[in-house]
């Protein structure tokens, strides 16, 4: 402790950063040369991982500085190198495990020790207080993982943490003989992030000196980096702010990046056992930092009276989750062709922004900083906090909560819910934890029917007069009185008859696909919702009370708003993608924030020329129709692309009609894998344990989130043109787009995604699409999207369209590309008949095999499996007899071959049983064909 009337230089910052850079020598330690750890063999340096990451710090004085805003004195650093060296037990003496000499010198001392325990604490429970080591006879297979285990710490791969969900099983019984999975030591990007198979039969699959080589290349890369972390004072401005939050999120999003593929612990403590690395370092420096901050906070605000009791709810562990998106993205907005497409992309935006302002003000509460979020992906966080007056703080955050919710423009439609579950240090332990996530998930259930209390929203509407002031605002004759002409709901406040919010998201959804980089600041006076899409004002009087936000289509623009306003307090810059294009001289690092900026665009006026000269002037008329006067006059003033509207979107589709596909998936029982669905760990004497611990959940989310975010919108511009993400994040996805280019879209996200999670069968997604027209609200579009989804999710791993079920797991008929395939033998067949009227009779036969007619020819209205109909036996005739009509001689036998197949694959159906009913899949290559047909 400092003596009276000194101040101490422990900082809860400099307790965070202790905590995340206290592993950082593991990286080191791997990504230098042989010839380094030779050299400092003979400098007589040590080896362990504690000494190099205390040369790191020594090594990057600079950095530190930079990082807690000042100087850094010899105290602090003294302090960190400490807690990397004393973190945890490090030699062994008569078969038990002590602490350095140092350790015990540096721990008598109450101002350093008692922190340097806190992180000791933090990195334990981060791992769930124990490694997953099991028994090498225990395993099933002497599969590749085996083979792995044979590698030393410089070559041992990551395990992926897919590979570790599997229900009810032991993480002994590994399947496969000949598998193990595994990521190469590269940056993470949507190439690098799909695993390798290693195993035993592939033995050059990564070569040891390759793994090497890469972890060389991956730390020298790594430090270049670094440097640019340090080039964020360029940025600034004059007399700016770079506050510790803003440091703590680039140098997050560094360390993810690069260590995301490496294993935090490679080694068994016990002779014969097997150590599963699958944590990656990353997540443990993350978590770790995190338990250590709330950790310090709770003790210091306790004054450190229960520092030894493990049983003491000293954490709580919250959720915060947006309710109410559905209907907040999806409000029907009445000029649907004009603005339908911005305004989904503006409130897609507004979600993550909302919810990111609400944990600002839950951190600054409880006097943390942004290391307690665990993770935040779509719509959801989770948070670890101090358990100290937690009511009393939430409640201040709530209340203002509740004023803003129930206020123009949002009336009470959207609603942030708040759940939490108080924690001891023993609840980290691999035996507790799922038990906590399991009482979260129900705490989260029952805030779905508490979103208001009845008592304080009377009081509130009281004090407030919401209401009354909102039917004042619409009892007014005059025009701009009137209910805003997009959302229908907020009183107009703009000459094209728009409200204060929709004019903000018309402007936001404009901005976005041209923009590359974000400023936000986060007021510390008032909670607001609904950022301004302004540019920065050009005087610094003229900084509003409520954060603002500002887009760049370049790093210019961006220097020359800092120019005019400084960085301030609680204020980011975001780049909306990785920018590898920039030189290493050039290079700022910035966190990177994925969002829904990413939709295609045309270059209307060339496009339309283009089709003309191609003598598709019809199609030339029809685009040109997609976009009235006023966006093509802006178009050809400005020189520079659009995002395409629906209407065009459509026009897009390369046969058929102009329609929209909507896909809508998400990951099944994601909720149940988290709870429950974790391998379990062999207990000697007692019952087996999962292995879920807090460094696995925040490993898995973050991959999951990575998948939906970066992966999916990399296929959707590399592989398949012209799809438009309404949102993808956390494990869920919204695509519109042509129909036929829709459909195409589904086998690559289904291939994609099984490769991604290691082609692991407990890990599936389901998906539903719907065929729309352009014009239909987009309300309606989210509902019929929602609905054919929740259709496939009846039985998990299935895809729905046009109202059928084709299903990916055990018994399945077909894919949906085995489908199309079948729509493609259809037309080949057709291709002489410009028609479909005998596409409609072979659904007929289709039907009648799926037995959907009884005896008398009429529809089934009972159900089918219980009474098999002579009908449905009769449809080979018939279609013996259409055939022979249809097709000459030459080509009868071939084609009724065909059909018989197809139909009797796809929709034949004799089975009594109930639960065995078959969809008629036949009606899915038969619409598509047919809808090929139309124009």
């Amino acid at each position: 402790m400092a003596k009276k009337g000194e101040e101490s230089f422990m900082k809860l910052e400099v307790v965070t950063l202790g905590a995340l850079l206290h592993d950082i020598g593991k990286f080191y330690q791997r990504g230098v040369s042989e010839e380094e750890l030779k050299k400092r063999k003979e400098e007589a340096k040590g080896l362990r991982h504690e000494d190099f990451s205390e040369d790191f710090l020594n090594e990057n004085k600079k950095l530190l500085s930079f990082l807690l805003g000042e100087e850094i004195s010899e105290e602090t650093l003294n302090f960190l190198k400490a807690a990397a060296q004393c973190h945890h037990l490090s030699k062994r003496e008569n078969g038990k495990w002590v602490r350095k000499e140092r350790c015990f010198e540096l721990l008598k001392n109450e101002e350093i020790g008692r922190y340097i325990k806190v992180i000791e604490k933090a990195d334990n429970l981060s791992a769930g207080l124990e490694r997953v080591e099991v028994e090498k006879s225990d395993f099933r297979s002497y599969g590749g993982l085996i083979e792995e285990d044979g590698k030393d710490y410089r070559t041992k791969t990551l395990l992926p943490i897919f590979c570790l969900v599997r229900p009810g099983e032991r993480i002994t019984d590994i399947e496969g003989k000949d598998r193990a999975w595994g990521y190469k030591f590269k940056v993470l990007n949507t190439k690098n992030c799909f695993p390798e198979e290693l195993s035993p039969r592939k033995e050059n699959s990564y070569p040891d000196g390759d793994r090497q080589r890469d972890y060389r290349e991956l730390w020298k890369s790594f430090k270049k980096e670094l440097e640019g972390l340090l080039k964020l004072e360029e940025l600034k401005g004059e007399g700016g702010v770079l506050d510790f939050n803003f440091k703590y999120e680039a140098l997050k999003y560094l360390l993810i990046k690069y260590t995301w593929c490496i294993p935090s612990y490679t080694y068994a403590f016990s002779k014969g056992k097997v150590p599963i690395s699958d944590i990656p370092l990353a997540d443990h420096l993350l978590t770790t930092a995190a338990i250590a901050t709330a950790l310090a906070r709770y003790e210091e605000d306790t004054g450190w009276k229960h520092k030894e009791e493990k049983q003491k709810e000293k954490f709580i562990l919250m959720s915060l989750d947006f309710s109410g998106i559905q209907s907040f993205v999806f409000r029907p907005p009445k000029e649907t062709r004009k603005w339908a497409a911005k305004i989904l992309r503006a409130r897609s935006f507004l979600v993550s922004l909302a919810l990111e302002t609400v944990v600002r003000k839950v951190i600054e509460e409880f006097k943390v900083n942004i290391s307690s979020v665990l993770l935040n992906a779509a719509g959801k966080v989770w948070l670890l906090l101090p358990n100290v007056d937690v009511e009393k703080r939430l409640e201040k955050v709530r209340k203002k909560l509740r004023e803003e919710l129930l206020k123009d423009p949002f009336y009470g439609e959207v609603k942030i819910r708040f759940a939490y579950v108080t924690m001891s240090e023993e609840d980290f332990s691999l035996r507790k934890f799922s038990e906590k996530i399991e009482e979260l998930q129900k705490k989260e259930a029952e805030e779905k029917f508490t979103l208001f209390d009845i008592e304080k929203l009377n009081r509130l509407h009281d004090e407030k007069k919401s209401f009354k002031d909102y039917y004042k605002k619409l009892s007014d004759e005059e025009d701009k009185k009137r209910p805003c002409i997009v959302c229908g709901v907020s009183p107009r406040k703009t000459d094209k008859g728009l409200c204060k919010l929709c004019d903000r998201l018309v402007k936001i959804g404009k901005k976005l696909p041209n923009s590359r980089y974000m400023r936000v600041w986060f007021s510390p006076i008032k909670l607001e919702l609904s950022p301004f899409p302004t540019l920065i004002p050009e005087k610094k009087e003229e900084l509003p009370e409520n954060f603002e936000i500002a887009f760049f289509k370049n790093k210019e623009e961006l220097k020359e708003s800092l120019e005019k306003v400084p960085l301030r307090e609680n204020e980011v810059i975001y780049a909306f993608e990785e920018l590898s294009e920039e030189s290493e001289k050039d290079r700022i690092v910035l966190p990177v924030k994925f969002l829904e900026n990413y939709v295609p665009t045309t270059e209307l006026d060339l496009e339309v020329e283009k089709l003309r000269k191609q003598g598709e002037s019809d199609k030339a008329k029809e685009l040109e129709y997609c976009y009235d006067e006023e966006i093509r006059s802006e178009v050809k003033e400005n020189g520079e692309p659009i995002p395409k509207n629906f209407c065009h979107l459509a026009h897009e589709a390369e046969k058929g009609p102009p329609y929209l596909g909507v896909l809508k998936a998400d990951v099944d029982r994601l909720g149940f894998i988290f709870s429950k669905g974790f391998a379990k760990v062999p207990r000697d004497g007692g019952d087996d344990y999962s292995s879920l611990s807090v460094s696995r959940v925040v490993a898995l989310s973050r991959m999951l989130d990575f998948f939906f975010n970066a992966v999916v919108k990399e296929l959707v511009k590399k592989e398949v043109k012209d799809l438009y993400s309404v949102f993808a994040g956390g494990d869920d996805l919204f695509l519109i787009g042509p129909w036929d280019k829709v459909i195409e879209f589904e086998t690559k996200l289904r291939e994609a995604f099984e490769k991604f999670t290691c082609y692991n069968k407990h890990f599936t997604i389901s998906v539903g699409i719907e065929i729309v027209k352009p014009t239909l609200p987009l309300t309606l579009i989210a509902e019929l999207s929602e609905r054919a989804l929740g259709r496939a999710k009846k039985k998990r791993n299935t895809t729905c369209i046009f109202g059928k079920r084709v299903f990916y797991g055990k018994g399945r008929v077909a894919t949906l590309k085995e489908l199309v395939d079948k729509a493609d033998e259809l037309e080949k067949l057709l291709e002489d008949d410009k028609g479909s009227s005998f596409l409609y009779k072979l659904y007929y036969l289709s039907r009648l095999a799926n037995g959907e007619f009884d005896d008398e020819g009429k529809e089934c209205k009972e159900d089918r499996a219980k009474k098999i109909s002579l009908e449905r036996f009769l449809w080979r005739p018939r279609l013996r007899y259409l055939v022979w009509r249809k097709f000459k001689e030459e080509k009868r036998y071939e084609v009724l071959s065909t059909l018989e197949k197809m139909i009797r694959e796809l929709a034949e159906d004799v089975t009594e049983c109930e639960k065995d009913k078959k969809d008629n899949l036949f009606y899915i290559p038969f619409a598509i064909a047919v809808y090929r047909r139309r124009r």
